[in-house]
């Protein structure tokens, strides 16, 4: 399947980007979960009430994983960094990730925060495990933020917490990781079942949308040839020249 097509859903944090998978490969469409094969969600937060796969174990299941798929045209999976949780991707598994379709997933924000409160809040050890995570945010939102969320946390305002984390952590850092990605499509999980109708009809008529990313990318690229030619043929003085022609030089005494 490293000779497939990737759809690759992308977006920020809690727009239900893992359920709309699911439910697209419980559809009958082909779909790689790399968090549901690492065990992780990717984030600080990502390990809250899951079991974290081995490096070993990762490798062994997404072999398996792509070559089930190997025979398939196009394969639905979730845009990821390097890593997910302690699990390191291989890098083919990146450079696909980062040069094959895009889509953009978007959602409100209480979409999103119902959504994680879901993920997150679903065992009596959950809350403990989040004030350990909490802990490890500190390093990068400082010690008077994480204090702020362990008292949120305490007080069991779950929708403070984490529209905190959305707002001030994870939104930012996904605007800086991702910017400058092109996207062939943009859909709202808000209505998952309209989401994942939307997305069942971009797949089922691909074909348009890749033939109008080549031809984009092919203008861009002639964009970019004709500047350098441009630039070549822009006169420019040489060092030498400006030596040459400068008070001090032994030529102008």
């Amino acid at each position: 399947s490293t000779q497939s097509t990737w759809v690759v859903l992308f977006g920020n944090t809690g727009t239900r980007k893992t359920e709309i998978l699911k439910r697209l490969d419980a559809q009958g469409f082909p779909v790689i979960d790399l968090e549901g094969l690492a065990g992780h969600r990717s984030s600080v937060y990502g390990g809250v009430d899951l079991e974290q796969k081995s490096q070993k174990m990762f490798s062994s299941l997404l072999y398996h994983k792509l070559d089930s798929l190997k025979d398939l045209d196009y394969i639905f999976v979730e845009g990821e960094a390097h890593k997910v949780g302690d699990i390191h991707l291989p890098l083919f598994i990146i450079e696909k990730i980062n040069s094959e379709v895009k889509v953009l997933v978007s959602a409100t924000m209480d979409t999103r925060i119902q959504h994680l409160k879901r993920e997150y809040l679903q065992t009596e050890d959950s809350v403990r495990q989040l004030h350990e995570a909490t802990d490890v945010v500190s390093k990068y939102a400082g010690k008077k933020n994480a204090d702020m969320l362990h008292a949120l946390l305490d007080q069991k305002d779950f929708d403070g917490f984490t529209k905190w984390l959305l707002v001030n952590y994870y939104d930012a850092k996904y605007r800086f990781g991702k910017k400058g990605h092109i996207y062939s499509i943009e859909v709202e999980s808000d209505d998952i079942e309209d989401c994942c109708t939307k997305l069942s009809a971009f797949y089922n008529d691909i074909e348009p949308y890749l033939r109008a990313a080549a031809a984009k990318s092919a203008e861009e690229a002639r964009g970019d040839a004709e500047d350098d030619a441009e630039a070549e043929l822009t006169p420019q003085d040489s060092p030498r020249d400006e030596e040459s022609s400068s008070p001090t030089s032994p030529t102008s005494r």
